[in-house]
């Protein structure tokens, strides 16, 4: 497609190093790339509180040589690419560090998301979540995802086990999954079964119902690069949040979320009181939710519009 194509574009995670390699040996078409997951050689996801199988020698050797020839030679072809769109700040930094040095041509794109249609889809107004405000038990804590490693599953349940007065709250995890099963062990081991609810699999309908009515979305455990789909919901839907401090998904909900670091399980519990035990705060964050809604950084909009003009640079530079 060179002699068709003004410009190529590929997800930058699979295709770096054959797009890399396209460019060092002559192609001509310039390169956009968007980096929105991690590479097989970065640290696996676990789940810290939940036992999972041993890696072999052999395989931690395997990774161990994929890992040394990605961020050397890889790495090397990978900077031949022209223009690159990471998902978060923390992610360009991420493959900044790992050898994807700065070319002067890059930005930060997110999760170009509809957030207007979405609440008009779904009857959403800067003012829902303020009209049914409940300053009464039980506080419902809400989320879903798939049950797999690394998504912090077994943190929150650490973390609510230490709330107090427990009682006065319910935490609802959507969701199925490989660890489904040792998550629910997981919340019987800790004597709080009773409180939590595990509805399994949400279709988008149901999903969206319990955005509707929940009153504090909570995702800990993910890892501090990444970004959140299910986070974005929640802020669309205008929950206070609580979610990792100095992450990808602090940087996603700005002030409409109260931050803990990953793993302080008395920090997420005390972090759940103050929302649970204040209704004028919750306000406060879900009114926060729509001023982030309407910054530029998460404007669909906008976000696309500045991709395109960047992809016309790139192009107007290679003419």
């Amino acid at each position: 497609y060179e002699h068709d194509a003004d410009l190529f574009h590929v997800d930058g995670h699979l295709f770096l190093y054959g797009a890399g390699l396209y460019r060092r040996l002559g192609g001509k078409v310039p390169v956009s790339a968007f980096f929105n997951r991690e590479l097989i050689s970065f640290p696996e996801d676990r789940s810290v509180l939940i036992s999972t199988a041993q890696t072999s020698l052999l395989r931690r050797m395997k990774r161990l040589l994929r890992r040394l020839l990605e961020s050397t030679f890889g790495m090397y072809l990978a900077r031949a690419i022209d223009l690159r769109a990471f998902i978060s700040p923390m992610y360009q930094t991420m493959y900044e560090r790992f050898g994807l040095t700065d070319n002067g041509h890059h930005f930060v794109l997110g999760d170009p998301i509809d957030f207007p249609k979405m609440m008009m889809e779904n009857g959403i107004t800067a003012t829902s979540y303020k009209e049914r405000l409940r300053t009464k038990g039980p506080i419902m804590l809400f989320f879903s995802s798939r049950m797999v490693a690394g998504k912090g599953f077994d943190l929150l349940l650490a973390g609510f086990s230490r709330v107090r007065n427990k009682e006065n709250y319910k935490l609802v995890l959507g969701g199925s999954g490989p660890e489904e099963e040792k998550i629910h062990r997981l919340a019987k081991d800790l004597n709080i079964e009773k409180y939590v609810e595990f509805p399994g699999w949400l279709t988008r309908a149901r999903l969206y119902e319990n955005y509707k009515k929940a009153d504090i979305f909570i995702q800990v455990g993910w890892r501090p690069e990444g970004t959140s789909m299910s986070l974005l919901y929640a802020i669309a839907f205008g929950l206070p949040s609580i979610v990792p401090s100095e992450s990808g998904m602090a940087w996603q909900a700005q002030k409409s979320a109260l931050t803990v670091k990953n793993g302080d399980h008395d920090a997420l519990a005390g972090a759940i009181e103050r929302l649970g035990e204040d209704p004028k705060l919750r306000e406060e964050l879900s009114h926060e939710c729509f001023i982030r809604i309407n910054e530029d950084q998460l404007d669909h909009r906008k976000i696309i519009a500045s991709w395109f003009d960047e992809m016309k640079k790139i192009k107007d530079l290679q003419s």
